[in-house]
Parts: C-alpha cells; sequence; structure tokens
C-alpha cells in the first residue's frame, strides 16, 4: 500500500502537472518562432520572384534564418520589403504562439480523475493511528534504555486495527 498521500486543500489540491510540459511548451514555442521566420523568409523571396542573388534554394524553399542574411546585406536598400515580409513573419509566430497558449490552458485545465477528489478520507495507518491517541506511541530509545515501561492506554474500546502481520491492536478512546 502506498503511504504517501495527498491530502492538499484549497489551491494546492489544484496543481497541475504542467511542469512535466515544460520541454513540450519549450519546443512548440521554437517552432512557432522558426515557423515565422520561414514565412518571413518565403515571403521576401517571394517579393522578389526568387532571384538568383538571392541564393541556394530547394524548389524555391529557402532556409528560415536566411531573411536574417539578407536584411545584413540589403536592409538599408529595401527596409520595406523587409517589413513586408517581417510582418507576415510576426503574424504568424503570433498566430502559433497564441494557439500554444490556448492549447495548454485547454490541457492543463481538462478535468482529470484524482484520487484524493473528496478531500483527505481514507484508511488509517499505523503512524494516523497512533498520532490520534488511540494507540500508545512506541518507547523512545531513552524510555527504553532507562527501562521505563510502555504506558497503558486507558478508555473505551472502539475498535481493532489489524497490522500487517495480522496481530490486532485493541484501540482505545
Amino acid at each position: 500500500m502506498k503511504d504517501k498521500f495527498n491530502n492538499s486543500i484549497g489551491p494546492l489540491a489544484h496543481k497541475t502537472g504542467s511542469s512535466s510540459n515544460k520541454g513540450l511548451r519549450a519546443v512548440v514555442a521554437i517552432m512557432a518562432l522558426l515557423l515565422g521566420l520561414q514565412t518571413a523568409t518565403q515571403v521576401f523571396a517571394f517579393d522578389f520572384q526568387y532571384h538568383i542573388l538571392l541564393g541556394m534554394n530547394v524548389f524555391h524553399i529557402y532556409a528560415p534564418w536566411a531573411i536574417i542574411d539578407w536584411a545584413l546585406k540589403w536592409g538599408d536598400m529595401y527596409s520595406s520589403y523587409l517589413l513586408h515580409a517581417g510582418n507576415f513573419g510576426i503574424l504568424v509566430a503570433g498566430v502559433g504562439l497564441l494557439l500554444q497558449v490556448v492549447v495548454m490552458m485547454v490541457l492543463d485545465n481538462s478535468a482529470k480523475a484524482s484520487l484524493y477528489m473528496h478531500g483527505s478520507a481514507r484508511w488509517a495507518n499505523l503512524k494516523d493511528i497512533q498520532l490520534s491517541g488511540l494507540l500508545p506511541r512506541p518507547r523512545k530509545l531513552t524510555e527504553w534504555i532507562l527501562g521505563v515501561k510502555q504506558l497503558k492506554v486507558a478508555g473505551v474500546f472502539v475498535g481493532a486495527w489489524q497490522d500487517k502481520r495480522g496481530k490486532s491492536h485493541y484501540l482505545r478512546h
């Protein structure tokens, strides 16, 4: 039996497992930014009709970061074309990042079954029963060395508890 319980209440009970998605979130964000760069590159190349001076391409597809090289080479002469391409790139990257936020919010807030949905109600273990005072606590090392006998619990019997070895212990209140 698992002896580690989640007895959280309030906001702590609704803590999500979003930390496990941090890597996925980073990958999706980087992909959205790369898609924005790719869009800006392709728009700029389209505006210049895939001219040979733009460099190497495969079926008119350029590397996503080619727009950065072109901006460094021809930024002064063709700033309006770069601005036009950049606007499309920012639009695509922004929509991608916005979609990521919406999807992650939906995934984080979707209903998940919780073993602890109705609070902390569960079967008590030995430690719980001893802390409640229904069973005597074990003797401390100093009590054992000094020969102090274990205190007898007085009170009304309220039930019994069976340990892992099958021995019954009477609970008193």
